[in-house]
């Protein structure tokens, strides 16, 4: 699977390898954290360093999809492994 588009580059690709190996886990925010309660705010443009700690921390977590939210970015971005 490789990941593409404005995050990374609109004429680059990044295998999911790569971002898991440049990633960095982040605490899963817990139930009542504000950020969980507050609607997400639409994505313009963001770096690759979040989706690349998103992927490390559902790894990490044994998990199949991760938002932002659950990391506490308040953007509306969601991935899945």
């Amino acid at each position: 699977m490789t990941i593409s588009g404005s995050a990374i580059g609109d004429n680059e690709a990044m295998p999911v390898s790569e971002l898991l190996r440049l990633g960095t886990g982040r605490p899963i925010v817990r139930w009542g954290t504000p950020v969980l309660h507050t609607p997400a705010r639409q994505v313009v443009d963001f770096g690759s360093d979040l989706l690349s700690d998103m992927f490390a921390t559902n790894s990490a977590a044994d998990g199949v999809g991760l938002a932002a939210q659950q990391v506490g970015v308040d953007i509306a971005v969601f991935i899945y492994d």
